[in-house]
């Protein structure tokens, strides 16, 4: 399961419909749920993501990552959360603290590969506790914690991980025994984290130095992003800012196209193996909703043939909507042009014929989707599907169905000048 790379611009957002980048930031297991979900429990969520996301994508591929960087990332999303009072964050202060986080620190994991918020395996936790005994051993001293439940009993069972040798076949047993449990990460100063911090940027930019193939930049930056979200170091908002935003920084970095990850805490204690899945899986997704195929064939050919346009489209009547739109908006405002041709027999043919004839056909197409797509996906919650089609300005810009309006009178009279000339002959 590879992505393909022909799919990766300079900015790999060209081709990605803009009324999908809430994708981005939302698991995929709730993307049903529509793109105002999570503003509707934290209003700024997108807002803040999205300020992110246009600062990391104004910097040059090859801006240096520092922690300054990642902390300021991590501020603007908190603070956007922050400014908007009416956001009851269950805290006893109800704002998101800024910085990094200084004290204890953790987070309960699910082993269940069934349950949808699973957030670790077995392997995954293996690979973190062989992973801090080798800092210990290197002279750090992070000092971590694992509970896990007792089964058939509400009590959980504590292992503290030091340098000491550990029964790594009995923990297995005892791992492969739990559904739940917890990981506690004990007291540190900002200092350390920051250090920490730090530690990380460093190696990933030494592993992608030793690179060679694509897998190696996937797990690069699969361990990258792992060892970031697992030192947790925020007291809120630490999977956003780590592991959606800073995957789509650490992607880019890398030429590659992006990932829509099924669930982001994965990102807590799945193996570095399991994640590179992960995100190869994430960007299959993302390169679902490209629209460079449709674009270069509007582009490249002078004969509008909706049969071809179809075969430029996903075969899912969702994203075909947001493909459609895409490519409307961009002839719309003139940022696609257009190679198509009709019959030049006249001097009487105005050129913009072609672009009313191609978003008329574009319409056409969007009206029949979205009647699939509400056939098909959202039947029992039309409130979701208009909540996307709303983004869309193939259904609510004003100003095209004016322009539209116009293109088509003009059609009509040129129609009728033409038709009145040849019968004059």
């Amino acid at each position: 399961m590879s992505a393909n790379p022909e799919m990766m611009p300079d900015n790999p957002l060209t081709y990605f419909p803009a009324s999908e980048i809430w994708r981005l930031f939302m698991e995929r297991t709730r993307h049903n749920e529509g793109p105002d979900k999570f503003d509707e429990k934290e209003k700024g969520y997108m807002e803040g993501l999205t300020e992110v996301l246009n600062i990391m994508l104004s910097q040059p591929p090859g801006t240096r990552l520092t922690v300054g960087q990642i902390v300021k990332y991590h501020d603007i999303v908190a603070e956007t959360i922050n400014k908007y009072p009416e956001n009851n964050l269950g805290k006893p202060n109800e704002h998101f603290e800024l910085g990094i986080r200084s004290g204890t620190t953790g987070f309960g994991f699910i082993l269940d590969r069934e349950d949808p918020h699973c957030n670790a395996t077995v392997e995954g936790i293996l690979e973190l506790v062989e992973s801090i005994q080798e800092e210990i051993r290197n002279g750090a001293t992070p000092s971590l914690s694992i509970e896990i439940n007792i089964p058939g009993s509400d009590k959980l069972e504590e292992l503290v991980i030091t340098a000491e040798p550990i029964n790594m076949e009995e923990l297995t047993e005892r791992l492969r025994k739990s559904t739940v449990g917890a990981l506690t990460v004990t007291a540190q100063d900002k200092e350390s984290i920051a250090n920490r911090f730090n530690k990380i940027i460093e190696t990933f930019y030494q592993e992608l130095d030793l690179a060679g193939s694509e897998d190696d930049k996937l797990r690069a930056i699969a361990k990258f992003i792992h060892s970031l979200e697992f030192t947790h170091g925020f007291e809120d908002a630490n999977c956003r800012t780590v592991v959606m935003e800073l995957s789509i920084w650490a992607l880019r970095e890398c030429g590659l196209s992006l990932a829509m990850l099924k669930n982001p805490n994965r990102f807590d204690l799945f193996s570095v193996s399991q994640l590179v899945d992960e995100l190869k899986e994430g960007r299959l997704e993302f390169e679902s909703y490209s629209t460079k195929n449709l674009e270069n064939y509007l582009q490249e050919n002078n004969r509008l043939d909706v049969t071809e346009i179809k075969k430029h489209l996903s075969d899912d009547s969702e994203k075909a909507m947001a493909q459609i739109n895409s490519v409307f908006t961009k002839i719309i405002e003139g940022k696609l042009a257009l190679n198509l041709d009709i019959q030049h027999t006249t001097m009487f043919i105005d050129p913009e014929i072609n672009k009313t004839n191609c978003i008329l056909a574009l319409k056409s197409l969007y009206e029949e989707k979205y009647k699939e797509c509400y056939q098909k996906n959202f039947t029992a919650n039309k409130k979701v599907l208009d909540a996307i089609a709303s983004r869309h300005m193939i259904t609510t810009d004003s100003t095209y169905g004016k322009r539209l309006s116009d293109s088509l009178r003009r059609v009509g009279q040129e129609r009728q000048l033409l038709i009145g000339f040849r019968k004059k002959e």
